[in-house]
């Protein structure tokens, strides 16, 4: 594990510096979005091989590649966000301690809520608020719901930092300060934007997921597009409030003052912020999914019996 997780940190360094060379970085959006369509393709035909199901993930990759040939226009923006993310994280590195930092947090809050979470489950009687469902909802919210502070906290850190670098505010530590700011006075905005996913988030995940038998075909179909619908809303819930914490991070507006600007900036210039997003978003899963893939290959060579 020890080993994987080494290699999953130097694949990080590799990926950085991949990044920095210009002809990588030229072609790595679409480069992304080809990738994503070969896997679904051969994930596809690995399941009709298997159940006869496949053909719906084929019949996806159809829609990866109109998806490349809709956004081929906005791909050259998306490469120059990319550089100067490249750049901004070059000249201010303490993005990277900040990011393991909350990593670090992450695994010590799933350790504690571990514990809690056995607890409650080991408590058959007493009060509804210390164990039984009650409980186990409220934990599973409360897990959501911290998760998401963590992971906002650093992007609201992040977002000042780079705010700070375009402006040339001239902080001698604009990171530590867009720090303190997403911790104390952005702190509840943070924490008002993370709650909304993580009641939709809890939701969706206390639902069933698959209908009775016994349920008439229609009530099937509501049911699947009800679950479909929540899914979509949570994604875009998610990628709005990256634009609402951007702007809390820039401006230092409330949350409710920052999703207004947000959703006003869509009106304006339409789903291109989105979009953006979802490149830069898909970039990123895709070096994890690579780094993930090598670290697993490292791992299992290891293993004298696999």
């Amino acid at each position: 594990a020890l080993v994987a997780a080494l290699v999953g940190a130097g694949w990080s360094c590799v990926w950085l510096f991949l990044l920095r060379l210009q002809p990588f970085l030229d072609n790595v959006v679409s480069l992304t979005i080809i990738a994503v369509g070969l896997c679904q393709l051969s994930v596809g035909i690995w399941v009709t091989t298997s159940n006869g199901f496949g053909w719906l993930i084929i019949l996806s990759t159809g829609f990866t590649g109109l998806l490349l040939v809709m956004m081929r226009v906005w791909i050259p923006f998306a490469t120059t966000m990319l550089h100067t993310a490249v750049e901004v994280l070059q000249e201010l590195p303490a993005m990277t301690l900040v990011t393991g930092g909350a990593i670090i947090v992450q695994g010590l809050w799933v350790v504690l809520w571990s514990l809690a979470f056995a607890g409650a489950a080991a408590v058959t009687g007493g009060p509804a608020l210390f164990g039984g469902p009650v409980a186990i909802l409220l934990l599973i919210l409360s897990n959501f719901w911290t998760m998401q502070v963590i992971k906002n906290v650093v992007h609201v850190a992040c977002a000042g930092t780079a705010a700070s670098w375009y402006f040339q505010t001239n902080e001698r530590h604009p990171t530590r300060a867009a720090l303190r700011r997403a911790c104390t006075t952005s702190f509840g905005s943070v924490c008002m934007g993370s709650a909304v996913v993580a009641v939709l988030r809890t939701v969706r995940m206390v639902t069933p997921r698959h209908s009775p038998p016994q349920q008439s075909l229609g009530a099937q179909v509501i049911c699947t597009a009800a679950m479909f619908l929540s899914a979509q809303l949570e994604r875009l819930l998610v990628l709005f409030n990256h634009l609402a914490f951007t702007q809390i991070a820039i401006y230092g507006f409330e949350y409710g003052h920052a999703a207004k600007e947000s959703y006003r900036l869509l009106l304006q210039v339409g789903l291109l912020p989105l979009a953006h997003l979802a490149l830069m978003q898909g970039i990123g899963w895709f070096g994890c999914i690579l780094g993930g893939g090598i670290a697993a290959l490292v791992g299992a060579a290891l293993v004298p019996a696999f």
